[in-house]
């Protein structure tokens, strides 16, 4: 009476061992399709925050160019702040000045 009101163990475990092998590769290719997502914008153009630090470039002409950016964008920030007071202005026109009647 006991055993009837029971399943079967192997065919408990089969059964288990095949709902989360199943399971693990649910999971294993959310998460992957998750990390690939991480940093396309959605249709709205936003991109979406997830939990974790921010995603490296994917590839080494990637990382290349967003240094460049950064570079060209430091450059240009200091070019912009170079004559910001107006004495600095004057200065530089000074000495253009200078070198022209040197010349």
């Amino acid at each position: 009476h006991l055993q009837l009101s029971r399943a079967d163990k192997a065919a408990t475990q089969k059964s288990v061992h095949a709902f989360f092998n199943v399971f693990n590769r649910k999971e294993k290719e959310a998460a992957e399709t998750a990390k690939r997502l991480r940093n396309e914008p959605d249709e709205d153009g936003f991109v979406t925050v997830t939990r974790g630090g921010r995603a490296t470039p994917a590839t080494k002409n990637e990382a290349e160019a967003a240094r460049q950016k950064m570079v060209d964008r430091a450059a240009k920030k200091k070019d912009e702040t170079k004559d910001f007071y107006r004495f600095q202005l004057r200065e530089r026109r000074k000495a253009e000045q200078a070198l022209l009647l040197k010349k």
